[in-house]
């Protein structure tokens, strides 16, 4: 299985002098099997507690940098358990039938 982070949008606000701190990001988590893949976005979800001391300016970013923050402030285990349950969902859809004793 092939699990891929991408950051969508980061959110910032003015804190302690400091402009454009990041304090949430939008990310999309994608889980492929090489046939079939699913993916979700996570709005706004990551909160980040700011430690001024490591504060990196918002220039300096890396996508890499965020994606750590993203793994170390979610149950990255949980979500690609959700993930794997949704491939097989697409590879063996639930689908309705009539009763088999009529209406």
């Amino acid at each position: 299985m092939q699990e891929t982070i991408n950051v969508v949008k980061l959110h910032c606000k003015k804190i302690d002098g400091k402009d454009d701190v990041v304090v949430s990001v939008d990310w999309k988590y994608t889980l492929s099997d090489g046939v079939d893949e699913v993916s979700t976005v996570i709005p706004n979800n990551l909160i980040i507690s700011v430690d001024i001391e490591d504060f990196i300016p918002f220039n300096e970013l890396t996508e890499e940098k965020v994606i750590r923050w993203i793994k170390l402030n979610h149950h990255m285990e949980s979500i690609k358990s959700y993930a794997e349950k949704a491939l097989e969902n697409k590879k063996n859809p639930t689908y309705e039938k009539s009763l088999p004793w009529g209406s």
